[in-house]
């Protein structure tokens, strides 16, 4: 099943390529279609599903280090192939350390 959604990736990716690029530059047409292709695979287990969903109603509260921990877990139950679990736990992540780096720069100047 993975290799399935892996090779269907590939093939929205290659032929989006050759529609998009008389339209745009191949920089734009590449990044819109990677984005359009990652934003439309999520976890295709159920139980995986709901777990993303759930971590990503905890990002949206500012709850990044929860969150992180559901995309993570979203991620292992998925198989390890989430690629969007992956995009989002990476985005938690910065997240969570912007914050933990303003919490220092504020307890120095404290």
């Amino acid at each position: 099943m993975r290799w399935f959604s892996s090779s269907l990736a590939c093939l929205f990716v290659l032929t989006g390529m050759a529609v998009h690029s008389f339209v745009q530059t191949p920089e734009a047409a590449a990044q819109t279609i990677v984005i359009s292709v990652v934003s439309s695979i999520g976890p295709s287990d159920a139980k995986a599903r709901r777990t993303y969903d759930e971590a990503m109603k905890l990002l949206s509260k500012g709850q990044d280090s929860f969150a992180l921990d559901g995309f993570r877990k979203a991620d292992k139950q998925d198989g390890g192939g989430c690629i969007v679990c992956e995009k989002e736990a990476w985005k938690a992540a910065m997240a969570l350390g912007a914050c933990l780096s303003k919490a220092k720069s504020l307890a120095k100047m404290g």
